[in-house]
């Protein structure tokens, strides 16, 4: 990943780029958060610096899941370990 494409997103008073704006129709319905975390669980890896910085900016434009899919998250990570 390119830290000077994440930067200026993250700072930016501007929308939310399209892609973004689709993936928070995707995550709208929790299933569909649960497919987009679980996508990035699989595809951002911890090696990566970037890794916690692209996953806060996704999970900043998604809507809060229900208690039941975080904890769906949470059993799946504890259990990945």
């Amino acid at each position: 990943m390119n830290l000077n494409l994440i930067i200026p997103f993250y700072f930016s008073e501007q929308p939310p780029p399209e892609a973004m704006m689709q993936l928070h129709k995707i995550a709208d319905v929790e299933i569909g958060w649960l497919a987009i975390v679980y996508s990035m669980m699989n595809k951002i890896t911890s090696a990566d610096p970037l890794g916690p910085a692209v996953i806060t900016l996704i999970l900043d434009e998604c809507p809060l899941p229900s208690k039941v899919r975080a904890v769906t998250v949470i059993r799946h990570v504890t259990f990945r370990r």
